[in-house]
């Protein structure tokens, strides 16, 4: 804003008269108050958008690498201990397997119980003469004696109707093969 000093011939006093010399632009503090404003604002949207999931995403993935970490230092602690107590790791396997085995047995008996009441169902004088169990195949192998030729059918269908059953095929000698879920 300039101002000047302007004396009028009627009047013995000076007056000062304020003129604008720019009306339409922006005071610089108003300008700058406005920028600063622009940019608290983009921070603390930066902030909110960006940083806070970013963080929770940061902590996740340290407690993964760290829970990571912890586990292969343990791994190989085990392995150095295989190696020095000289442990066949064979024999660990096989522990495992006769483990797994145990556990399948249970659940064999429970199997035998079920067809052997389907097969009953049908002929109540049939006998299973032999059960062979194959657990890597899931497959269930029996050689079942019926008196009557119709009724191997009909024992097909009472094997498919049992909820462990997802298949199974028959021959006439009374050989029934049924895949299972173990």
């Amino acid at each position: 804003m300039a101002n000047r000093r302007f004396t009028g011939k009627e009047s013995e006093q000076s007056d000062f008269i304020y003129v604008d010399l720019l009306p339409h632009m922006r005071r610089p503090r108003q300008f700058n108050v406005n920028i600063i404003l622009i940019v608290l604002i983009a921070v603390a949207a930066t902030w909110l958008l960006i940083y806070w999931p970013l963080s929770g995403r940061q902590e996740m993935l340290d407690d993964a690498l760290n829970r990571n970490n912890d586990l292969q230092i343990q791994r190989d602690l085990i392995d150095e201990q295989i190696a020095v107590y000289r442990i066949d790791e064979d024999r660990i396997t096989l522990m495992e397997n006769i483990d797994t085995a145990l556990e399948h047995q249970l659940e064999v008996m429970e199997y035998r119980d079920d067809l052997l009441a389907a097969i009953h169902r049908v002929e109540s004088g049939a006998s299973i003469k032999s059960l062979n169990v194959d657990i890597s195949a899931n497959t269930i192998t029996l050689r079942v004696e019926l008196t009557r030729n119709l009724s191997y059918e009909n024992v097909n269908i009472e094997f498919l109707e049992l909820p462990f059953v997802k298949n199974s095929t028959y021959d006439d000698s009374g050989l029934y093969t049924l895949e299972v879920h173990i």
